[in-house]
């Protein structure tokens, strides 16, 4: 059996990992008795030999279309007539890339060549899908659908993205919210979710990006059916009902729509609406707040800063790249799963609007702000409080948008530092802003105002 392992993406020392997962899979594939010939193509020095591989290096110092020229090359040569009967004719070839344009250079190679060529998109082999079977005894799934539909509609637009339905099912019902225990917090669950309501034709899915497409509601008629009838009549109704309570039959649904619905967290989930409308806040300044990941990425920051070395640009490149890869190596070495992606680039521009904003870094012992003329200074180190200063930032947004005082303290921390339970964190910060004159307090209507 034969392979092409195609690592020409891989950057950041990645290579080995990848390669490993492809080897594994490869030989799962191949009958026991079978040879395996892998030919790797890959950065020079990236990966160790083994005794069936066959290393293909080009220099590291390849730009994109160089790699892409290399890769092709040692395709079409390895499909080539002559290789092809010293590689027993008609073998299939398989070649394992994550390059969306390898498919189509495969389905060229297959209508010219004798020999027959499969590819085998990378992802699939490093996310691999798992079956899910929808927890009933939690939450129906008919209910669960109601839930969705009402959550589409409440919103002006009638539809959202992907990525935004789990906050918007959380404000509805609390039994969506994401916790560790929770059967519905699990990966795949929305995705599930709205693959149902697609298939009784509940929803349309469309958009560009395939991988956070917008999800919207279809119309209904004056019998509360979908307009798109391949659902069962049955579920279809049951479901329309639910979401315009209008009647099945002689019986009325009395679910409530607009307000949450009665579980023993109701006023947990109302209090949690103040955190969520302040992540809104953020997100809609581009100020992150990335919560999960904030501290971890100024840790980076100020590891790569202090050694002194670095560009200022280049500081946050290396703080970034680093997590992105840890990040990237867990998925590679489990399911992926129970695991969410951050998106890194978006995390990049909000590390760098935040610098740009505030002179943090030092440079020859002078603060500097990460701008264009600054960009390309060495580094050798952080102002002292420099972490507070940014968050600052945000607090900011928060109290220009919000009335901020010290009752929404446990929701600040939610927002800002993903806790409800400890206010350390919060306390400070707030002490921090007040003392250096970005916020003050506004003793008479006791909450916090900008210091400007």
């Amino acid at each position: 059996m034969s392979a092409i392992v195609d690592l020409t993406t891989v950057y950041n020392g990645r290579d080995q990992v990848y390669l490993d997962i492809a080897i594994d899979y490869i030989r799962k594939q191949a009958d026991s008795k079978q040879d395996v010939d892998i030919t790797v193509v890959a950065a020079e020095g990236s990966v160790a030999p083994q005794a069936y591989t066959n290393i293909r290096p080009f220099p590291a110092a390849y730009d994109g279309d160089a790699r892409w020229k290399y890769l092709r090359e040692v395709l079409l040569e390895t499909c080539s007539p002559v290789a092809s009967s010293q590689g027993g004719g008609s073998a299939e070839l398989l070649v394992i890339s994550f390059r969306e344009e390898m498919s189509d250079l495969v389905a060229d190679i297959n209508r010219t060549s004798e020999r027959a060529v499969s590819f085998i998109d990378y992802r699939s082999l490093l996310f691999p899908k798992t079956a899910f079977t929808w927890p009933e005894d939690e939450l129906p799934l008919d209910e669960a659908l109601a839930i969705l539909l009402h959550a589409l509609r409440s919103e002006k637009d009638g539809y959202l993205r992907m990525s935004a339905l789990r906050a918007a099912l959380e404000k509805m019902d609390s039994r969506f919210e994401k916790t560790p225990t929770n059967p519905l917090s699990t990966s795949g669950v929305i995705k599930y979710l709205v693959n149902s309501a697609k298939e009784r034709g509940l929803v349309v899915v469309y958009g560009s990006d395939q991988s956070n497409p917008f999800v919207a509601a279809t119309s209904f008629d004056s019998v509360g059916f979908a307009s798109a009838r391949s659902a069962p009549p049955g579920d279809r109704e049951t479901v329309a009902a639910y979401a315009n309570n209008e009647t099945v039959g002689a019986e009325r649904l009395t679910m409530p729509l607009r307000e949450p619905y009665s579980t023993p967290n109701a006023n947990n989930r109302t209090n949690r609406k103040v955190s969520i409308s302040y992540i809104e806040t953020l997100r809609g300044a581009d100020l992150g707040p990335y919560q999960q990941v904030r501290m971890k990425v100024y840790d980076e920051i100020e590891k790569f800063a202090n050694e002194g070395t670095y560009a200022a640009i280049e500081v946050v490149n290396r703080a970034v790249e680093a997590l992105w890869g840890a990040e990237e190596e867990a998925f590679a070495r489990s399911d992926g799963s129970h695991a969410k992606r951050q998106p890194w680039s978006r995390i990049h521009a909000f590390a760098v609007r935040l610098l740009a904003q505030c002179p943090c870094m030092l440079s020859d012992g002078q603060p500097i702000r990460l701008t264009i003329p600054n960009m390309a200074k060495r580094v050798d180190g952080m102002i002292d409080g420099w972490r507070l200063l940014l968050d600052s930032q945000l607090l900011l947004c928060l109290v220009d948008g919000h009335t901020v005082g010290l009752e929404n303290i446990i929701d600040l921390s939610g927002a800002l530092y993903n806790t409800r339970r400890d206010t350390t964190a919060i306390t400070e910060l707030i002490q921090y802003a007040v003392s250096s004159g970005i916020c003050a307090a506004d003793l008479s209507a006791g909450k916090l105002v900008s210091g400007a």
